[in-house]
């Protein structure tokens, strides 16, 4: 709700860009299509923009290394990971940021030396295909 225009009566098009069955790529900023105020608003314009000037100043893009620092300094903390650990602890991306980074939370743990106390073997397997 937060960064979504329509709550503002805006629609936004042509924010991704891909063919039938491929990824699609976010396509910048300057190749969309804004419909301004063509649907009811349900929030105010300027509390929105406020919003979006908190959201933005409170952005701080980390490195990969800094990711996995303070993923180990977690770790070291609380003595496991769990996606809820994540979530949980301050100062840490939360988990869907680790996964888009390095793929999974696996790969993230494997990269720190952490082994989950969890058998995901089979999720390897599945991926693998059969043999």
């Amino acid at each position: 709700m937060l960064r979504n225009e329509n709550y503002i009566g805006n629609l936004l098009y042509n924010r991704t860009s891909g063919k039938l069955g491929e990824k699609k790529t976010f396509n910048p900023p300057a190749l969309w299509i804004r419909s301004d105020g063509c649907i009811e608003p349900i929030v105010e314009r300027e509390d929105f923009w406020r919003a979006q000037k908190i959201i933005k100043e409170r952005r701080v893009s980390l490195s990969e290394g800094e990711m996995l620092k303070r993923l180990r300094l977690a770790l070291k903390k609380k003595g496991q990971l769990s996606p809820k650990i994540i979530d949980e602890t301050v100062g840490l991306p939360c988990k869907t940021i680790y996964m888009q980074r390095f793929g999974s939370l696996r790969k993230a743990y494997r990269l720190i030396g952490y082994v989950s106390r969890r058998d995901c073997e089979y999720l390897e397997s599945r991926r693998a295909g059969p043999t």
